[in-house]
């Protein structure tokens, strides 16, 4: 029996094929009707399909709007929910490391990726992450927003990555941000990557001095 979160979840994802099918097959019909000279009929099909439009643009907006923003402890996991929610991440440690620049402060975050999977390994895709200030400023790592895990993570397994950050000293309120999902995402209800969705972001651990990592 699939849970109530799992068909809520399915319901936003079959939310968006099927509102883009039903548009195009009116669009279509319009189209038809006009070409056989009935143009009032293609006007009241082309009214329906921006119709349709607007009313899903409202729901997605309207959801976005609605949420607010999760803050999870350090070591607290934060699932990444397809139909299943098998994938899991948490932020483990925080490593100072020498800045390159007097005025900011730098380190590491591991990242850590488990598998709830019973049997397929997980292939991670469109990973990112970046850092937000209390202020509403972003950052990303040194190798860039997007977080590769070069392996797909087997069933049970832990992978961790590191990301080095160097941020200006006295930055206030910095959380880690972890989204994962294609661009088609942002258009689907209720996601945590569509338009205005507030996030789910990690609390960054106590600091530790770190022995010697490379960039």
């Amino acid at each position: 029996m699939i849970p109530a979160g799992g068909v809520l979840r399915i319901a936003a994802a079959l939310a968006l094929p099927v509102t883009i099918a039903g548009v195009v097959f009116v669009l279509l019909t319009a189209l038809q009707a006009l070409a056989v000279g009935a143009a009032r009929r293609a006007r009241r099909l082309a009214m329906g399909g921006a119709l349709a439009v607007l009313l899903y643009g409202g729901f997605l907006i309207g959801a976005s709007l609605a949420s607010s923003e999760v803050a999870l402890e350090p070591g607290q996991e934060k699932s990444f929910c397809g139909l299943d929610c098998d994938l899991k991440f948490s932020v483990t440690r925080l490593l100072t490391v020498p800045p390159r620049s007097p005025a900011s402060r730098a380190f590491y975050l591991t990242l850590r990726a488990r598998s709830d999977a019973r049997a397929v390994s997980i292939a991670p895709a469109s990973l990112h992450a970046w850092l937000v200030s209390a202020d509403g400023r972003q950052f990303d790592p040194a190798s860039g927003r997007g977080v590769r895990i070069r392996e797909p993570i087997a069933p049970g397994a832990l992978v961790d990555v590191d990301l080095r950050f160097e941020v200006p000293a006295g930055v206030p309120g910095l959380r880690l941000a972890v989204t994962e999902g294609g661009p088609l995402t942002r258009l689907v209800i209720g996601d945590e990557n569509s338009y205005f969705h507030r996030k789910t972001v990690f609390l960054l651990p106590e600091p530790k001095p770190a022995r010697r990592l490379t960039p």
